[in-house]
């Protein structure tokens, strides 16, 4: 018995370390891009392509869901909304980008009257999908119901986010610009590295949930969890349409946003190895079918 605790508190820190890796090498992406001049994104993209974008997160969102049936059956409703809550709000930084806006301005009030907002728009996605995938039978029904998702955000959305939307503009006079330059120093970079155990957090609880129920080799499981942790961050849409409302050719556009894609992607597929051979035993395989 002490032997099997033993090899188990082993497994158990080498699958943290391994997860504090993959934080480290996925930021370490996009850091590395910036530093060899890939400038950071910034597009005018219609409001179409901001809706599709929205609508491949909300679809990758309510995949995960069916996924994680097996695991998250038999839960209340709440429990399962706010399970999925935690994961969408930490896999979008939403704390570490308002701490680290905070951070570098140095205007902290500012940045955390934000926050509300941003937990609130992850809970109601959370809230949406938890009650929409209840209807999901079918990949048709699958793709109506994230659009249905993608249009109550959307139209319901000044009336839900509005008045929280509308706090941190009171406080404008709060704001401050950026005090560090690019490169950051140390003081910037190990917070900054710090933080992101929150989508590292995220993408291990995902694991958690669907890494059994993911089909083909451990590579290609890996590879399949690392497009939903970007899905779920909304990188994969605005990589391939933003591109063309840029200030740069398509090309340029796709190395420049592809950073985070590569991020996410590499985050996803980093956690998925640390966890197929540090993690608990997840047992027999369930059938790679999960829409019935």
């Amino acid at each position: 018995m002490n032997t099997t605790s033993a090899q188990s508190g082993s497994r158990m820190i080498l699958l943290l370390l391994s997860l504090v890796a993959a934080g480290f090498i996925s930021l370490s992406i996009h850091v590395g891009a910036l530093l060899l001049g890939d400038p950071y994104p910034s597009s005018n993209a219609p409001q179409w392509a901001r809706w599709f974008n929205s609508f491949s997160s909300y679809f990758g969102i309510l995949l995960i869901l069916l996924l994680a049936r097996p695991k998250l059956q038999g839960l209340k409703f709440l429990t399962q909304t706010l399970i999925l809550f935690g994961i969408v709000a930490a896999i979008g930084e939403t704390l570490r980008g308002t701490v680290m806006n905070g951070f570098a301005s140095k205007a902290y009030a500012y940045a955390f009257l934000g926050l509300p907002d941003l937990l609130l728009r992850s809970f109601v996605v959370a809230l949406l999908c938890t009650a929409a995938i209840r209807w999901v039978r079918s990949p048709l029904s699958l793709t109506i119901a994230a659009m249905l998702v993608t249009v109550i955000v959307k139209l319901a959305g000044p009336v839900i986010f509005g008045p929280l939307a509308g706090l941190q503009a009171q406080f404008a006079y709060l704001e401050r610009p950026e005090v560090y330059d690019f490169p950051y120093p140390l003081s910037f970079q190990i917070p900054a590295y710090l933080m992101f155990l929150e989508p590292v957090v995220g993408a291990t609880a995902l694991a958690y949930l669907i890494w059994d129920r993911l089909p083909g080799t451990p590579l290609a499981r890996a590879l399949s969890l690392g497009v939903l942790v970007a899905l779920v961050k909304g990188v994969v849409g605005m990589t391939f349409l933003f591109i063309f409302y840029m200030d740069m050719s398509p090309l340029a556009g796709m190395v420049s946003y592809g950073q985070f894609l590569l991020e996410f992607l590499a985050l996803g597929f980093l956690t998925g190895l640390a966890w197929n051979y540090f993690g608990p035993a997840a047992g027999p395989r369930a059938s790679a079918h999960v829409i019935r």
